[in-house]
């Protein structure tokens, strides 16, 4: 994973008020509403930007997903784990993705 100690923890201000005009031209209703606080956080994600989907293969039976999008990928993951736990495949292609990615050997990424 890539730690980046210069990275910003709160949210500028002005990407709040982006965020919250985007969100009123959505909903109108919010034209009056008022911001009582907000809430940042840093999602970390490894080296290349994807996230570690399928099977460890040094530990038998275990399967991550990890360093997504929880929101909008969350589904997609879990049907190919469950396709992976249960079936043992998926028709999915996962070289991209696999956890030992960042190991000696096939696929090792420079640093």
């Amino acid at each position: 994973m890539v730690s980046n100690p210069a990275a910003k923890v709160t949210a500028e201000t002005q990407v709040l008020v982006i965020g919250a005009g985007d969100s009123i031209l959505r909903f109108p209703v919010l034209k009056n509403a008022q911001i009582i606080r907000q809430f940042a956080g840093i999602r970390p994600l490894p080296k290349d930007g994807r996230p570690y989907l399928g099977p460890v293969k040094s530990v038998p039976g275990l399967f991550v997903a990890t360093s997504h999008s929880g929101i909008t990928l969350a589904p997609v993951h879990g049907k190919v784990i469950s396709e992976l736990i249960l079936d043992g495949r998926t028709d999915l292609p996962l070289e991209s993705y696999r956890p030992e990615r960042y190991t000696t050997g096939a696929g090792q990424i420079p640093v």
